[in-house]
């Protein structure tokens, strides 16, 4: 009998699949493809709630229940620092203080790269563990400043993914333009079409490695 791949999936709203209404998100369409691809059964655990910020991301790890996940897991999926962004977009709002911008995002990525170091400080030191960061689109392209901000964030994700062994599914650029046909009602998540899309840039990155 073929072994169960164990994903677990980790994050904010967009890991909730919060948009997406009937249609599954992006972690139940991946878990298809990949059970498509290695002809077999993918058992999935999502840890993750609406609004999560990434320090709330982090403090999530301390559970012992998620990090039970993180040990058993062949895959993981992280998304983390669409809220810190949305948080930081309402204050330059009221604002308009860029400053307030750029200290979220240094705040953002140091804790990011937290989340990085504690997943892989939990995974099973014994056997190749799949790790995929899906970076973030723009729901916000007519607010100045927005655009750099998230840049500047996938940018400092990607250079943190290449020095630890994780794969980035990009998909900023598929969003880009592109925000009416792929956004629910609120303009902040995915539909049914863009949680599709960001599933092709998971497929992308390829998929995980059996162990056994």
């Amino acid at each position: 009998m073929k072994s169960t791949i164990q994903y677990t999936a980790i994050g904010d709203s967009l890991t909730v699949g919060i948009g997406s209404f009937i249609s599954p998100g992006f972690v139940g369409r991946y878990k298809k493809a990949i059970e498509h691809h290695w002809q077999r059964p993918v058992a999935t655990h999502v840890h993750a709630k609406k609004g999560l910020t990434t320090g709330e991301i982090l403090c999530m790890l301390d559970a012992p229940m998620v990090q039970q996940s993180i040990y058993d897991a062949d895959l993981i999926t992280i998304t983390a620092g669409g809220n810190d962004l949305i948080d930081a977009a309402q204050i330059y709002l009221r604002t308009s203080d860029t400053q307030q911008l750029f200290t979220a995002l240094h705040t953002a990525i140091y804790q990011l790269q937290m989340i990085i170091d504690k997943i892989r400080w939990l995974q099973n030191p014994h056997k190749y563990v799949s790790i995929k960061l899906i970076n973030l689109y723009n729901p916000f392209p007519s607010i100045k400043h927005v655009d750099m901000w998230i840049r500047h964030f996938n940018g400092d994700m990607a250079s943190l993914a290449s020095s630890t062994g994780i794969k980035i599914a990009d998909v900023y650029p598929l969003f880009a333009g592109h925000q009416q046909q792929l956004l629910s009602f609120d303009h902040i998540h995915p539909n049914a079409k863009g949680y599709a899309v960001i599933t092709d840039a998971l497929v992308y990155t390829g998929f995980p490695l059996i162990n056994n």
